[in-house]
């Protein structure tokens, strides 16, 4: 019982610190899109007043139509443009909005001491990471996991266990040499999973003509091996 109230208060915890992370993009993005909005404001004023300037040398005869037509083009562009970016600040206020189930109002304050803040180097990754494990449980979960895969990557598998009979004669459920054969085998897996061929194809090559040998062509670890999958542990021989 105790054991779930606490992880529920992990899963709680670690989905508010998901909402928090989503909230606070959202509302880096509707800055980011709302200094667009001003520079694509500023940008329409600048076009306008080219035309009216190109049009009044125009009708001075000082330039040509064609100059007329560029300006106006650009009138035109920086306002689909402008039109553009105001819908996706309203669309950036809508998402905030849904994250935080409440209505936002259409202006904020840039947070001038936070941006001075992330221009700010970070720390060492590693210090990063142990501020990090002391409140986020799922780093450490992920950390064990990969550690989980990068031991048993590594760990030769099936080891030699010996069991008894009735009578208290040792059977091996496997030899010593198969147990050699069938860790070369999954390392020659993993080697050409890490993109290292060259080793993998010289080790795979070795591997098959040991098993071959020992378990026969047809035996499922040596197809196995063949078509680059982990080894079972399933050794016994294959009755000819």
């Amino acid at each position: 019982m105790a054991s779930q109230l606490v992880s529920q208060r992990e899963s709680s915890h670690d989905e508010k610190r998901v909402l928090g992370f989503d909230t606070a993009h959202a509302f880096l993005a509707i800055l980011l899109v709302d200094a667009e909005v001003k520079a694509d404001d500023k940008r329409l004023h600048t076009a306008q007043e080219d035309l009216k300037t190109t049009t009044a040398e125009y009708k001075a005869q000082l330039t040509t139509i064609n100059d007329v037509t560029r300006a106006e083009i650009e009138v035109s562009g920086a306002q689909r443009q402008l039109e553009q970016d105001k819908g996706a600040l309203e669309s950036a206020y809508i998402s905030l909005e849904f994250l935080i189930n409440a209505k936002v109002a259409r202006s904020f304050v840039t947070p001038t001491a936070l941006i001075t803040a992330s221009q700010v180097p970070p720390p060492r990754p590693e210090a990063l990471l142990d501020a990090a494990y002391k409140v986020r449980p799922d780093l450490l979960a992920s950390r064990d996991a990969a550690t989980a895969a990068h031991d048993f990557a590594r760990e030769p598998h099936l080891r030699f266990v010996p069991t008894l009979t009735a009578q208290g004669t040792v059977v091996a459920s496997t030899l010593g040499e198969l147990d050699n054969h069938d860790a070369d085998a999954n390392l020659a897996v993993v080697l050409r999973a890490q993109g290292r061929a060259g080793e993998a194809d010289a080790l795979q090559s070795r591997t098959l003509l040991g098993l071959s040998q020992v378990l026969g062509a047809e035996h499922p670890n040596v197809l196995a091996l063949r078509d680059w999958k982990l080894q079972n542990r399933d050794l016994e021989a294959q009755p000819t």
